[in-house]
């Protein structure tokens, strides 16, 4: 084998390995025990719930030397933590040191619910009170108004979250519903959140236990009665949970957590001016820092990560219309989009498309094969009987196909790319297992020492 294609290979691993080892070790590190996390607006604290003893206490993490100091904000449970203009902590607070059978039985009032409370460094101050849920607190860029979400009875409307807001300014005002509910399978509200300008407000909507959960904004001055159509959908996927969005400093880039099916929870960024959305790790409730830091939740952890060397990134989704034969019409320009829609989803930066659906590709292919492939438009070992897939005809599509595709996807503010597989044998297995990955010279070729298409692909 030629000894500058054995060092082109090798040099190619270790770009890889360098890459990844990047991405894991210099971009993200860990930095203390704990989740539901907040940073204050100089950038130097952050705060975080952990779970001591049988309640749930908040903490406080200095970035500068790492000490970890907790307040004394009472004896119950304390959660939620989020810092107002000022650097002040409102969190949510539950005094109640029974146990849960206890707490039903005896039915406490008023200061054994869980409310919002105010600490500043003395005294913890009651922000809210009464027989009801206030939780995820957020306050306005001026300080002025306290949002967040609350299990207060409504009339007509079953027990579930909406969100209020407080004029902190009047020391006698009443909460007042601001958001109850845009979606027509809406059982909750919940994560409020103001944009740093001050003009927006977003949210998350649940359905229950299932998906989907939604986040959405609207004008604060169109509130509390929000028209429909004023309403801006930031995710819209039935089936995916997303919530606990945040807005970076400068607004235009809003984080939230999301997961499908039960994948891994996944922190996204949204450019709201483009829309355009990506996945940056692997986590869930994120905070922003003045300094460009991103703050998340993983395994009990908190964790920092520069997002915007994160962004630098290419993730590229290799969509092979194969696999979605069964799910939409992939001959024609509707199942384009249909796939273009779902792998924006995912938070990629680029999409490579195959240009084949199995072993059938949308043009001919000629190159010598091992064993031989049926034809120059059938690519396959054996015969295809699958049911659905075996009529796949893309070279006989109602347009250039590939051609759409490409476009669309740069249409859409993402990199487009073609991905050729040169046969329809390319298993994970015998392409990215450890043993192939330690010998390239290996890479493509057969026992001969002849070219083996079955085993390679390239991407443009």
């Amino acid at each position: 084998m030629n000894s500058a294609r054995v060092k082109w290979a090798s040099c190619l691993v270790a770009a890889v390995a360098a890459m990844f080892a990047a991405e894991g070790l210099c971009l993200e590190r860990a930095l203390v025990e704990g989740r539901s996390v907040a940073c204050s607006p100089d950038g130097k604290r952050l705060a975080f719930e952990r779970d001591v003893g049988f309640h749930r206490r908040i903490g406080i993490f200095e970035r500068a030397t790492g000490k970890v100091t907790w307040p004394d904000l009472g004896t119950g449970t304390a959660c939620h933590p989020s810092f107002g203009p000022k650097g002040e902590l409102y969190y949510a607070y539950n005094g109640n040191t029974n146990t849960s059978f206890e707490i039903q039985k005896s039915r406490p009032k008023d200061k054994d619910w869980l409310n919002i409370y105010r600490w500043n460094g003395g005294r913890p101050e009651r922000i809210t009170s009464g027989m009801q849920f206030d939780m995820t607190p957020s306050v306005s860029p001026d300080g002025k108004t306290l949002y967040f979400a609350s299990t207060r009875p409504v009339k007509g409307k079953k027990e579930t979250n909406f969100i209020y807001s407080l004029d902190l300014t009047k020391p006698d005002a009443k909460p007042v519903m601001v958001v109850n509910g845009s979606i027509n399978y809406c059982s909750g509200v919940t994560d409020p959140v103001v944009s740093p300008d001050g003009k927006t407000l977003a949210w998350a909507e649940y359905s229950g236990w299932t998906p989907p959960y939604l986040v959405l904004s609207a004008p604060i001055a169109d509130l509390p009665v929000v028209e429909p159509q004023k309403l801006k959908p930031l995710t819209d996927n039935l089936h995916e949970f997303a919530f606990a969005p945040r807005f970076d400093p400068s607004g235009r880039y809003m984080c939230f957590s999301s997961t499908f099916n039960n994948e891994r929870w996944g922190v996204f960024l949204v450019d709201l001016e483009t829309g355009v959305r990506r996945r940056v790790a692997d986590g869930k409730e994120a905070a922003f820092s003045p300094d460009g830091s991103l703050f998340y939740e993983r395994g009990d952890t908190i964790y920092e990560l520069d997002w915007r060397k994160a962004l630098a990134f290419e993730k590229i989704a290799l969509v092979d219309q194969f696999d979605f034969t069964l799910a939409c019409d992939v001959e024609k320009k509707s199942g384009c989009e249909f796939m273009l829609d779902h792998t924006r989803l995912m938070g990629v930066s680029a999409v490579a498309w195959r240009q084949q659906t199995g072993g059938r590709p949308r043009y001919r292919s000629e190159s010598d094969s091992h064993p031989l492939a049926e034809s120059g438009v059938s690519r396959l070992r054996i015969p295809e009987n699958r049911h659905g897939y075996a009529w796949l005809n893309l070279e006989r599509g109602e347009v250039d196909l590939l051609k759409y595709q490409l476009n669309i996807t740069a249409d859409g503010g993402l990199v487009p790319a073609v991905h050729f597989t040169l046969e329809e044998s390319h298993y994970f297995s015998s392409t990215f297992s450890s043993w192939v990955l330690e010998h390239p010279e290996y890479w493509c070729i057969m026992a001969s020492g002849l070219p083996w298409p079955g085993h390679s692909s390239f991407s443009y």
